[in-house]
């Protein structure tokens, strides 16, 4: 995880997903709860928090942990 905000994102996913860890390596097609409706409430959970409003074509690439990170990294989020 590159972002500095890496405890803030965390905490974002976890709320949203229902979950209590975060693994690195997830994606949505890795568990069953990220599915199209949660990563759009993932998206603006994050926009909310971090207070930055993503592109369309990141928001579509935004598909896994690391994906996130290199968009997070993209908007300077860190």
């Amino acid at each position: 995880m590159k972002t500095r905000f890496k405890d803030q994102f965390y905490h974002v996913f976890m709320k949203v997903m229902g979950t209590t860890t975060v693994d690195e390596n997830w994606s949505m097609n890795s568990i069953a709860e990220w599915d199209s409706l949660k990563h759009i409430q993932l998206i603006a959970e994050l926009e909310d928090e971090l207070n930055i409003q993503f592109d369309y074509e990141d928001i579509v690439t935004m598909n896994s942990i690391a994906k996130i990170d290199e968009v997070l990294c993209k908007y300077e989020v860190f």
